[in-house]
């Protein structure tokens, strides 16, 4: 199968080797609208799409042979360039790389790394070959849209993240000091989960596995500058408040606010079906006998809220400077009240039985500080206060989530050697809503559900 031998064949007039043909053995590997690649005998020729002298594929001025190698070792295409050629090779293993050769078909230099598959620099050379080397059903980049808030589309080009508008044209490629940003390069369970445009460049939310966050701030070219929260758990209110500007559902608990309310002090919703998350911050007002006596006085005002229709989420902090917050119209099922425990155990949330204006209502409140709380007025369904933290409270992420269903599915963490690195605890919430909890006093019966693997 020697080029010399077949080449000469047609000289001699004569099948010298026998293969039942006269001249060189030709086979197209690939062709596109400038080059052809094709096997002649056992080298490899790269031909002009309009005709003229073939190049032949040589490295070091040598003719480079089939298995030469390795026996999967094979180049997979070839297009002209303005000094010469591009030629991409097929490694086995699922690896590729790219060479560049002069106008003689020799090696000068790399285009690319050797790289896997899904590489966006392999990706985006197969637009300019016109061919699917990677052998993925696509030409070009494979992109998979992972969030898009109507500003802007997170997405995975290759193996590298996109920001791109959302209406349409590409952006900025996610990056670390100045290198883009390969999936899985932190590990596999950390990935980017929403994207948002700002003033300076972009926020992007990173979902780090075990029920952790933290948000990235980065220049106009993806380029990572600095964190726009620390390690949070998914209840953190930090990342909560960001939910509606990202127009997304980052910690997966299945609400998405579309307003943060974070002023005033007495906030009338009871008209509104839109969902929210109010986090209205301090006050001064305080139980005068204690949260916990059978009817309550304050001494100051507290902030009143009345809750409407739609979803609500309330974030307070389990604090003396957040004063009393009251709460009416809570509907459990719909309704979150995400309780900060600022570090103190979870049996230091106590809840107790009281009126407010001569209706009943439940106080909570830190075991050590009873005249600062927030109190629920006007429920239904004659709930008591233990069965609120026997049912319907979940403890997780330093965190007390009053509502129906509480989260159930932990796993432990893992150390974390990226910007945002730092220990986290051994278990930490995956999901609110990967799995069934008690039933709300009011809710049908349930079949057993699937545990989720």
């Amino acid at each position: 199968t020697s080029y010399a031998l077949e080449s000469q064949e047609t000289i001699f007039g004569e099948d010298l080797n026998g293969d039942g043909r006269t001249g060189l053995a030709r086979t197209t590997i690939a062709a596109n609208g400038t080059a052809a690649l094709v096997q002649a005998a056992n080298e490899y020729e790269i031909n002009p799409a309009g005709g003229g002298p073939a190049a032949i594929l040589q490295y070091q001025n040598t003719p480079i042979t089939v298995g030469q190698f390795g026996s999967v070792i094979a180049p997979i295409g070839a297009v002209r360039t303005a000094t010469g050629y591009e030629v991409a090779w097929n490694l086995g293993s699922g690896l590729y790389i790219v060479w560049n050769t002069d106008s003689a078909g020799n090696y000068t230099s790399s285009a690319t790394a050797v790289v896997s598959g899904n590489s966006y620099a392999l990706e985006a050379a197969e637009s300019t070959f016109g061919e699917d080397l990677n052998g993925d059903g696509t030409i070009g980049l494979k992109l998979t849209t992972i969030a898009n808030n109507g500003t802007t589309a997170l997405v995975l080009a290759g193996n590298q993240y996109e920001l791109n508008p959302s209406s349409g044209g590409t952006g900025p490629l996610v990056s670390l000091s100045g290198s883009p940003i390969t999936a899985g390069q932190f590990g596999s369970g950390i990935i980017p989960a929403g994207a948002v445009r700002t003033a300076s460049g972009y926020e992007i939310a990173w979902s780090l596995g075990g029920g952790q966050y933290a948000v990235w701030n980065t220049d106009s070219t993806g380029n990572y500058i600095g964190n726009a929260t620390a390690v949070v758990a998914g209840q953190s209110f930090a990342l909560e408040d960001l939910e509606p500007t990202f127009g997304e559902d980052l910690n997966g608990d299945g609400r998405l606010s579309r307003q943060v309310i974070a002023a005033g002090t007495a906030i009338n919703l009871s008209g509104q079906s839109q969902s929210v998350t109010i986090n209205l911050g301090d006050n001064t007002a305080s139980a005068s006998s204690g949260l916990s006596l059978p009817t309550l006085t304050f001494l100051g005002t507290p902030d009143t809220i009345a809750l409407g229709t739609g979803a609500a989420i309330v974030e307070y902090a389990l604090q003396p400077s957040s004063g009393i917050e009251t709460v009416s119209g809570f509907i459990f099922g719909t309704d979150e009240l995400n309780i900060d425990l600022v570090g103190a155990a979870n049996n230091n949330l106590v809840a107790f039985d009281t009126t407010m204006n001569g209706v009943h209502a439940i106080a909570l409140a830190a075991s050590s500080d009873r005249s600062h709380g927030i109190v629920l007025t006007n429920l239904t369904g004659g709930l008591t206060a233990a069965q609120l933290l026997a049912s319907h409270a979940t403890f997780v992420g330093g965190h007390a989530l009053i509502g129906c269903p509480p989260p159930c599915a932990y796993r432990p963490n893992a150390f974390l050697s990226v910007p945002w690195s730092r220990p986290l605890p051994p278990t930490s919430c995956i999901s609110r809503a990967c799995c069934a909890a008690p039933a709300c006093p009011s809710d049908p019966p349930k079949q057993s559900p699937r545990r989720k693997r």
